[in-house]
């Protein structure tokens, strides 16, 4: 597992839904629901998650992207299996709903991704903001959007 994926979890105390809110500062006008408005997904979820092996993501066209929108490949989502992974081995986190995870997860990505790219997408090196570390790469054989190619969840900020 990588460094992202062991541990992320296991300092918090209390239940689930107050660690969340702890660890996600959501504004009160918003929320984590309205991540799926921004998702299309391209391949099946992992399982017990609800995380797609890749998928689409709307960031505001303002933002110097192409279209307005970014493909998360495979193997920055796989991250973020990792990060579900060790919320179900984490002793404090233990029978929490994973998918509520999942969807904190999500939501923590995307926000994050549009400040990565708010000035526009760096592709020759590695983008760290808020809790995630980001590599982009440009769009290839004839798909029109950038990709997501390296999403590394780092855990919480302290």
């Amino acid at each position: 597992m990588s460094k992202g994926g062991s541990g992320l979890f296991n300092g918090t105390k209390g239940n689930g839904i107050q660690n969340i809110e702890r660890l996600f500062p959501i504004p009160p006008d918003e929320s984590t629901a309205a991540v799926w408005e921004h998702i299309k997904t391209t391949q099946e979820t992992y399982s017990g998650t609800v995380i797609p092996k890749s998928f689409e993501i709307d960031v505001p066209k303002s933002f110097k992207t192409p279209a307005g929108k970014m493909w998360t490949h495979g193997n920055a989502t796989e991250h973020m299996y990792e990060a579900m992974i060790s919320i179900k081995e984490s002793p404090r986190l233990k029978g929490s709903n994973p998918n509520l995870y999942s969807q904190f997860i999500l939501y923590d990505y995307y926000k994050s991704l549009s400040r990565a790219v708010r000035k526009g997408i760096n592709y020759k090196t590695t983008v760290r903001i808020g809790n995630w570390e980001f590599a982009f790469a440009p769009a290839r054989n004839g798909q029109n959007l950038p990709v997501v190619k390296h999403a590394l969840f780092t855990g919480f900020e302290k």
